[in-house]
């Protein structure tokens, strides 16, 4: 029986296929299988290592899936909400690009003003105005910068830093979190554990097994 737990902040048909494969392959038994606004995540001994499945947003500093997006600081708050104890030790993200920056500082704040333009119009039922940010969005992303290593000043911070910085906030003194400076792979048939990157943007290929190079921990 694994010592782990799986969480998913926003359940769609691709994450559903995620956990079922995560847990057939025995990442986790079903029973520790949790999602968002299911009010389940107290049942997760502290000791455990407690995966995050969602994606990472290549261009938005947020977590996602087709059900919704979250910043950090409204996911640590939903996973509080969520009974996620404050003596929990370890979080890891099968999230992409969680481990690097995804931009510079002053791109995402122009992406991010964007985006909840976007949000306003589609809450709005302005159809026609929330396409024309879409394209406004594409075509600023485009310019970059891209995701990259956090290595100098003016990147915006890995969201996995960001992450951990939000829980401690919340009381989460003794927590650990572990990303990845790539896209990590949806496929888990490697064994309980093994995460697998998309190193093609990098040089490399992808389904290669993550190493020290591309994984990041911070406390």
């Amino acid at each position: 029986m694994p010592n782990t737990a799986i969480y998913c902040p926003g359940l769609d048909t691709e994450m559903q296929g995620s956990l079922d494969s995560l847990v057939y392959y025995k990442w986790a038994d079903k029973a520790d299988v949790h999602v968002g606004g299911g009010l389940s995540l107290a049942r997760v001994d502290p000791q455990w290592k407690l995966y995050i499945l969602c994606h990472g947003h290549a261009q938005l500093p947020l977590f996602s899936t087709k059900a919704g997006k979250w910043s950090a600081k409204e996911l640590a708050t939903l996973m509080l909400n969520d009974g996620f104890k404050n003596t929990h030790r370890s979080v890891e993200l099968l999230v992409c690009h969680a481990g690097e920056s995804i931009t510079s500082e002053k791109a995402a704040e122009q992406r991010m003003a964007i985006y909840h333009q976007f949000k306003d119009a589609k809450t709005a039922g302005n159809d026609v105005k929330a396409g024309k940010l879409a394209k406004k969005f594409d075509q600023v992303a485009a310019k970059g910068p891209s995701p990259s290593l956090f290595n100098h000043e003016g990147q915006v911070i890995p969201l996995c830093a960001q992450f951990v910085q939000e829980l401690k906030n919340l009381g989460f003194q003794y927590i650990s979190v572990t990303g990845y400076k790539a896209p990590v792979c949806q496929y888990y048939a490697e064994g309980a554990g093994q995460v697998l990157l998309d190193l093609e943007s990098k040089g490399g290929r992808w389904g290669e097994p993550a190493t020290p190079e591309y994984t990041v921990k911070w406390l």
